[in-house]
């Protein structure tokens, strides 16, 4: 069996210096049929393409949490956010 696909629609839904405030939506059942979810991991960058710095993991964001606010003085329009889906067999894709 493959990784999951990218999280859906993962988007800033709102921003302004030192608050970032996170969504994504819940995969279809027949994507997440015959996976363990355990949750989502959230990671901020100063550069594209880099995973970055771990913030938020799936002790908080269970399966069943889709938004995230990055509170942290770092957070801001100009950082870039990658989110990933954590199953029991390891990580899912996701894009930057």
């Amino acid at each position: 069996m493959s990784s999951l696909p990218p999280v859906p629609n993962f988007r800033v839904a709102a921003s302004e210096p030192g608050k970032v405030k996170l969504n994504w939506a819940d995969y279809p059942a027949l994507v997440k049929d015959g996976h363990r979810l355990r949750g989502f991991r959230v990671y901020r960058s100063d550069v594209e393409g880099e995973i970055g710095l771990r913030i938020a993991d799936e002790s908080s964001l269970t399966p069943s949490v889709f938004q995230f606010e990055d509170t942290d003085p770092q957070a801001g329009a100009n950082r870039h956010y990658v989110c990933v889906a954590v199953e029991d067999t390891g990580f899912g894709i996701a894009p930057f």
